[in-house]
């Protein structure tokens, strides 16, 4: 019983985390389109952080969490 509970749990923790992992590598990809991988690029954080709306988004974030 002991067995089938932790592949039970670790089932369920395979569920939950495999989607997170594949969106934090695919958001390396230096494609547009995530049905391939293509290559290893920071391009999209490079967007992400040259924008001003980010930073107060991320300083009303920690306003609110706080």
């Amino acid at each position: 019983m002991k067995h089938l509970s932790r592949a039970y749990l670790i089932l369920i923790f395979g569920i939950l985390y495999i989607p997170i992992l594949t969106l934090i590598l695919f958001s390396f990809n230096s494609s547009n389109s995530t049905a391939s991988f293509t290559g290893f690029s920071l391009e999209w954080y490079g967007e992400l952080f040259a924008s001003a709306e980010t930073f107060i988004a991320l300083r009303n974030s920690l306003i609110l969490a706080v």
